[in-house]
């Protein structure tokens, strides 16, 4: 038997009204932990737990991007084009994308910022290690 034409756009509707469910709750966690992050000028423990924090919001940021992707795939090109478009006026996506990609730009760039520092601060005490150790066989020799 083939769903009539209102049927699968109810179905449409409520896949929409789904995921729309789900990402509300994860832009609020996203925006939650972005706000929330400490400056830059942290000691090195604290440095790490914001590390640990900005891995679990990449990791749930792709996890929902897969989600996302893996349920939109059994819609054609054009019928997914159709429906893309029309959930975009109906839910006014256009007003969530720009806060949202300024959020993730934002998240990205502290990770990349943090993870140099902390790189930085391992190749230091290396290097310290180094002249301590170099210095101490100089002196005693």
């Amino acid at each position: 038997m083939i769903p009539s034409i209102l049927t699968k756009r109810s179905m449409s509707w409520e896949l929409a009204n789904l995921q729309l469910a789900e990402l509300k709750p994860m832009t609020g966690s996203w925006t939650t932990r972005s706000t929330g992050l400490p400056d830059l000028s942290l000691a090195h423990a604290r440095a790490s737990t914001v590390l640990r924090e900005l891995r679990e919001i990449r990791i749930d940021l792709a996890r929902f991007s897969d989600e996302l992707s893996n349920i939109t795939k059994f819609f054609g090109d054009w019928h997914r084009a159709r429906i893309y478009e029309n959930i975009f006026r109906r839910f006014h996506l256009a007003d969530c994308i720009g806060p949202s990609t300024t959020n993730f730009r934002t998240l990205d760039n502290l990770y990349q910022l943090l993870n140099h520092d902390q790189t930085n601060a391992g190749c230091s005490l290396l290097e310290v290690t180094i002249v301590l150790c170099s210095s101490s066989t100089w002196c005693c020799s």
